[in-house]
């Protein structure tokens, strides 16, 4: 059997095999909408409407979500290749961001040789395909020494997203990059003014700002990461969006110590398996069941810190049964009740599990979305 994307097939024996190579498929693009969520505590949609147009970038409003709104994405584009540019390859992560119109940056270079400043070069994934093309900004030597630092302007793309993050409005924090699924997990939640609420694995953020966004600043809410990078970056979003959060360097499986919440929301470390694009995908079952020993062991704590009553919700950017419905199964036999939960705009769950119509999977064959799932639990 073909290794890419190797644990996501099999999940054909609960969808099918035409369906699952649907989904991959899917997946080796972007979604066809890019979505921001506009952040209702210091902007409304219609300013960041004509904030965005002023600087020649089109967005429309979500016809589902009343603070989301959505820029098409271009392409696919055909790359011109005259055949005498030089050749540059970067890591995975950086190909896809490339991909879709980024620069590249000098961490993200694995292979360089004899490129100058001002040569153009084509930029290739570690799987050969070609992702971009763009003039060098540093020689081969810098771009595999720098840890910073734009190496290649990339000039031409498969796909293009508008550079958001250098527009005002992203600046101002009146804006936050973040995908419909990703949105809806902070509404299925439903906070409320004055109610004491932990995000267990927060940075960059984008739950807990939605949540601040959501209460009006009224809520507590306490916001958890361990590596001080994720605590940094974590805490400039904040900042930015003008989110009353309170952040605590924390491993959250010992967030016991901080007490008792009315919500709970837990988005562990995932295979991202419904992250798009992907060139490509080779992670395998064994390390699939480390990633779900893991994230068991961060919701096993939900019904510890929950008050009676209290609600939690459990959400992966990621589609296999071990990471998302088997670790909800596990938390019903802590006594966890998996309750209804909105907006649902996807599909039920699989397998047959007495709650598979009460959790939410986000195919991106089916929508303009990245591949996720949602489970709401009651104390």
């Amino acid at each position: 059997m073909d290794k890419d994307f190797e644990v996501l097939r099999k999940l054909s024996n609960s969808l099918g095999e035409k369906e699952v190579e649907e989904i991959i498929e899917a997946l080796r693009r972007p979604p066809e909408r890019y979505y921001l969520r506009v952040n209702t505590i210091k902007s409304s949609v219609k300013e960041v409407l004509s904030c965005l147009r002023e600087e020649g970038i089109r967005a429309k409003r979500d016809e589902k979500l009343s603070e989301a709104i959505w820029m098409k994405v271009e392409g696919p584009n055909e790359i011109e290749i005259s055949g005498e540019e030089k050749e540059v390859v970067a890591d995975k992560f950086a190909a896809e961001s490339v991909y879709q119109g980024s620069n590249l940056y000098a961490p993200g270079v694995i292979k360089s040789k004899r490129v100058n400043p001002g040569d153009e070069v084509i930029i290739k994934a570690p799987n050969g395909v070609i992702v971009g093309k763009g003039v060098a900004r540093m020689s081969s030597r810098e771009m595999l020494v720098r840890k910073n630092g734009i190496a290649v302007e990339t000039k031409q793309s498969v796909y293009l997203i508008p550079k958001i993050r250098e527009t005002r409005a992203y600046l101002d924090g009146k804006i936050y990059p973040q995908s419909l699924p990703s949105m809806i997990s902070s509404l299925a939640l439903d906070p409320s003014p004055g109610e004491r609420i932990l995000d267990m694995c927060s940075s960059p953020g984008g739950k807990a700002t939605h949540i601040a966004q959501i209460t009006n600043n009224k809520s507590e809410i306490i916001a958890l990461d361990v590596r001080n990078s994720r605590i940094r970056k974590l805490k400039e979003n904040i900042s930015r969006m003008g989110a009353k959060v309170r952040v605590i360097k924390m491993d959250a499986r010992n967030s016991q110590i901080l007490g008792k919440f009315d919500k709970v929301i837990l988005d562990p470390p995932c295979s991202a398996l419904g992250v798009r694009p992907k060139l490509f995908e080779t992670k395998n079952e064994k390390e699939i069941e480390v990633l779900s020993r893991y994230q068991y062991s961060l919701a096993r704590v939900i019904p510890k810190v929950l008050k009676r009553g209290g609600e939690a919700v459990y959400c992966t950017c990621t589609l296999t049964l071990e990471e998302n419905e088997k670790i909800v199964e596990k938390l019903t036999e802590l006594g966890l009740e998996v309750i209804e939960h909105e907006p649902f705009l996807g599909d039920k769950g699989i397998g047959e599990y007495h709650f598979s119509d009460r959790v939410q999977r986000f195919y991106p064959n089916r929508l303009p979305v990245p591949g996720f799932f949602i489970a709401k639990l009651r104390c």
